[in-house]
């Protein structure tokens, strides 16, 4: 367990950010587009903020050394059909969001066609995203992760022909397999993510080794660990009942990274993730309050 202290920040972090969360700027489908683009600035302000203290709290949870840095990223799941929209849309000319995926989308093997076998994509968005490092100034709390320096949407393939209990997956590490399979941990991602753990990538060698170089630090820094863990939104069933999670919709990944290695297992983990879960919910409130300001 993390420290008294550790614990106290966070509980003080929880308390700002759903301060803000109930008096953030009001706006809705009737209001103008800069009132509703002000709004989405606020609220990714205050998902910044609650991410640095997840970040944090990582830091102090099991052993991990607290000299190192962490970066939290909140990915938003996009449906494929989001992305390349209708018929309709496309005479109107508002291909903008396909073209931003086009340009931006990691780990296919033909940027030809990067949509074939996509179930949806992963959005990585610096405004989405945020770090924690010991003695942090305070003016850089809720700053973006200085290491993300533009967007990038990650595959999620179609699956479904998969075996629940099977390793092997065409979903690659770290964020679309946590969203494959709910939760992911790489203690030492050098070694879990590797040429020898590629066998359960059903993918090809060239996505595989644009993988490895990106884990090595090619891009963004060596990554030492990582975790994973999928957003669900809770829904009812029809009778006004809570459904069956596994009716729930898929929203996105929270995706946790350390510079050094960390020794930590899965149930550490998921405890981890029991213990921040009033401070995601939080930030899934949020992250679908913007989505729709975004229409």
């Amino acid at each position: 367990m993390p420290p008294a202290h550790a614990l106290s920040t966070f509980t003080e972090s929880y308390r700002h950010t759903l301060f803000q969360w109930r008096f953030r700027p009001k706006a809705d489908s009737d209001s103008s587009r800069e009132e509703k683009d002000t709004a989405i600035r606020f609220l990714e302000k205050n998902i910044r903020f609650s991410l640095n203290a997840v970040a944090q709290l990582f830091l102090h949870y099991e052993h991990k050394p607290l000299d190192t840095k962490c970066s939290a990223h909140l990915t938003e799941y996009i449906p494929i059909s989001d992305v390349v929209g209708d018929p309709q849309r496309e005479k109107e000319g508002d291909k903008a969001l396909e073209r931003r995926v086009r340009v931006g989308i990691r780990f296919i093997d033909d940027k030809r066609y990067p949509f074939q076998g996509l179930k949806g994509v992963l959005h990585v968005n610096p405004a989405l995203s945020s770090y924690a490092e010991p003695k942090i100034k305070e003016e850089n709390i809720g700053a973006p992760d200085p290491k993300l320096t533009a967007e990038m949407f990650l595959p999620v393939p179609d699956c479904d022909d998969e075996k629940d209990d099977s390793p092997r997956s065409r979903a690659l590490p770290i964020a679309p397999r946590a969203f494959r399979f709910g939760q992911v941990v790489y203690e030492d991602v050098q070694s879990q993510i590797s040429k020898d753990a590629s066998h359960n990538w059903n993918v090809t060698q060239n996505v595989v080794q644009e993988v490895l170089n990106y884990v090595d630090g090619a891009e963004n820094g060596k990554i030492g660990s990582a975790a994973g863990y999928r957003l669900l939104w809770e829904v009812q069933s029809d009778e006004g009942e809570r459904a069956d999670p596994s009716n729930w919709p898929r929203i996105g990944v929270l995706t946790i990274f350390t510079e050094s290695r960390a020794k930590m297992d899965e149930s550490g983990v998921s405890a981890y993730f029991d213990l921040v879960r009033p401070i995601l919910e939080l930030q899934k409130e949020m992250l679908l309050t913007i989505v729709g300001l975004r229409a």
